[in-house]
């Protein structure tokens, strides 16, 4: 029987391949139990920029990237599945800390709705979206979608500019939070509303 001599010479490379697989899975086995972030898509190359930042912003942390397609038919959902498992592996590959999952979804209702359905069902922690783009067909789409999960949604939305810049290495650290801010004039307390 043949010795691997990679494990005969006791590389350094070596062992450092198998601590760092070994790291890599213990992360993606810890980030299982963690938080679901929703990232509803329809799977356009103009919304994959939105599933990089949202594999990015994974990066800090504990829990798994759910890629949520929203189809009209059920005759769809073959071929859809399809396409998401590709992107589902495209960004696994990229991303190999982050554990990402995708599934596909027929419209219940209204897609606004099948979004909310999906928070409840894999009781998700955060939705990320993308901004709405150039046609004003998908301008008027997408905000409503955008403008209804908003309105509507009992977790923290995530909204993506269209212009972000994916390709950085650097994982998501820090974030704006803008709110309003009324003073209460009688105890001068700031009171914030959201």
């Amino acid at each position: 029987m043949d010795e691997d001599p990679k494990l005969l010479s006791g590389s350094s490379f070596y062992l450092e391949e198998i601590e760092d697989y070994t790291a890599k899975k213990k992360r993606q086995a810890s980030n299982a139990n963690g938080d679901i972030v929703l990232l509803p898509t329809d799977l356009s190359s103009k919304n994959c920029k939105v599933m990089y930042y949202g594999a990015n912003f994974m990066r800090n942390i504990n829990g798994r990237l759910l890629i949520y397609h929203i189809i009209k038919t059920e005759d769809a959902k073959p071929k859809a599945q399809k396409l998401l498992n590709e992107y589902v592996e495209l960004i696994q590959g990229k991303y190999e800390a982050v554990s990402v999952f995708g599934r596909v979804q027929v419209v219940v209702e209204n897609t606004v709705n099948t979004v909310l359905h999906a928070v409840r069902k894999y009781k998700a922690s955060i939705i990320i979206m993308g901004k709405p783009l150039e046609s004003r067909y998908e301008k008027e789409n997408v905000t409503s979608l955008v403008h209804g999960v908003l309105n509507k949604s009992p977790i923290p939305v995530l909204i993506v500019p269209a212009k972000v810049d994916t390709e950085k290495k650097s994982s998501v650290n820090k974030i704006a939070f803008g709110s309003d801010i009324i003073r209460d004039e009688k105890s001068q307390v700031v009171q914030i509303l959201s």
